[in-house]
């Protein structure tokens, strides 16, 4: 388990020296405006990812607590499935509230990806 934790610290290093930015991230803080378009950028990254992990640990310790045999292996799977939850629950939490804090101040990226490009015309004139 150690080794799956390690494994996917390495992988989240870049992201949190700021190696790599997603596109919608703003390069610099300023202000509150920039940190929160910034924490809703890299949470908009990382909680997708934070839910799929915990989803398969809920199902994971589920399974345990189905197939276990006697009465501490039972009781161990019923507060794997507890912490799953819990787990489950702070990372909804968390990217709902940050959400509700953006919309709420009108903190959102001014980039609308959904626009179609426009080309102005040339200038017959010249």
């Amino acid at each position: 388990m150690k080794k799956i934790v390690y494994a996917a610290s390495l992988f989240a290093l870049p992201f949190l020296a700021s190696a790599q930015q997603p596109v919608t991230s703003v390069g610099n803080v300023y202000d509150a405006n920039s940190l929160f378009i910034k924490v809703n950028s890299i949470l908009n990254a990382i909680i997708p990812i934070l839910i799929s992990v915990a989803v398969v640990y809920l199902i994971f310790a589920v399974v345990r607590y189905v197939i276990a045999g006697n009465e501490d292996e039972k009781k161990a799977g019923k507060m794997m499935i507890v912490w799953g939850v819990v787990g489950l629950f702070v990372i909804l939490s968390i990217w709902g509230l940050v959400n509700i804090l953006v919309r709420t101040f009108g903190l959102q990226n001014t980039v609308d990806r959904n626009q179609i490009p426009n080309v102005l015309p040339i200038n017959q004139n010249i």
